[in-house]
């Protein structure tokens, strides 16, 4: 039996069952309704009776299917073991697509403004002086150094969806995620206007950064001359009147968002001649740094 004529008769409603030989097992395809649009199937096997439907048998579930779309869902190995260019979607692809779904309508549902809070609202604990102590200049100088202009309302959600969420989810994604966001947005109504709180504080100490002029600014425009993908770069140091270049990790200044870089992470021969030159004790700050090259390419040129 071909994929095709197996894909066929799954799709169809009206057959509920489908019996074949295959390499010497008899197996049976059963489908049982879950509700008036969605199968779950099943299989079944036996290997010396005409019949594979025997009492106290065991049924192993395979998959699902949904007649109006006509696509099929969760899909066993065993159901199209022998054909590795048919793929089912999966349940994890499908809980991915609803999750990017709802944080999209979240975020667009809220749009950086507060929500309106009911009775309905559950009770948060915020702690404001912690994170006016801490938070705003951990999350505004994190945002300087990822090059954001703006911290608008993120979702990350995630689902941990039964069989019923599933099922929605096929039959009508857009109201399941409707009615998911709705319901969020009434229980957590509260946390929502305190995040957008926190955000509109961190927003005014990131405008600060990006206004005020420092070294977080040499720092960043060092961290942006360089990619991941580079390996060791050569740092042109200009230091109390004495030069030398170093190899230096471009991963270490690409995360750097400190007023130093450690000069452990240089290599051996350029940490001994550092030492040698400004002393063990010596810190590398970016205004130390002249230029940056890779190869011949000129990456960053202090601007004196």
């Amino acid at each position: 039996m071909t994929t095709e004529e197996r894909i066929a008769f799954i799709q169809d409603p009206k057959q509920r069952q489908l019996i074949y030989t295959d390499d010497k097992r008899i197996t049976m395809l059963i489908k049982i309704a879950y509700n008036e649009s969605t199968d779950f199937l099943y299989l079944q096997y036996h290997f010396s009776a005409d019949n594979p439907l025997q009492i106290g048998e065991k049924m192993e579930y395979v998959g699902f299917v949904h007649y109006p779309t006509g696509r099929l869902f969760d899909t066993s190995y065993n159901l199209f073991h022998f054909d590795d260019t048919f793929k089912g979607i999966t349940l994890e692809e499908l809980k991915k697509e609803c999750e990017g779904a709802i944080n999209a309508e979240l975020v667009k549902r809220v749009d950086n403004k507060p929500v309106q809070v009911t009775e309905l609202a559950e009770d948060e604990r915020f702690d404001r002086e912690y994170f006016e102590k801490y938070g705003i200049s951990e999350k505004s100088r994190r945002a300087f150094f990822d090059a954001e202009d703006k911290v608008d309302f993120r979702s990350q959600i995630t689902l941990s969806p039964n069989t019923e969420d599933y099922i929605q989810m096929v039959m009508d994604m857009g109201m399941y995620v409707k009615v998911w966001v709705d319901t969020y947005i009434m229980r957590k109504a509260k946390s929502i206007n305190e995040r957008l709180w926190e955000l509109s504080q961190v927003q005014k100490a990131l405008d600060v950064l990006h206004n005020t002029p420092g070294l977080h600014h040499t720092t960043r425009e060092i961290a942006y001359s360089t990619t991941m993908d580079m390996k060791m770069v050569n740092l042109h140091i200009d230091k109390d009147g004495k030069q030398m270049i170093a190899k230096y990790p471009a991963s270490f200044l690409r995360m750097a968002d400190t007023y130093d870089y450690s000069t452990y992470h240089m290599d051996a021969p350029s940490e001994r001649k550092f030492d040698e030159m400004y002393g063990r004790s010596a810190k590398l700050n970016p205004q130390d740094i002249q230029s940056i090259t890779y190869g011949k390419k000129v990456l960053y040129s202090r601007e004196e």
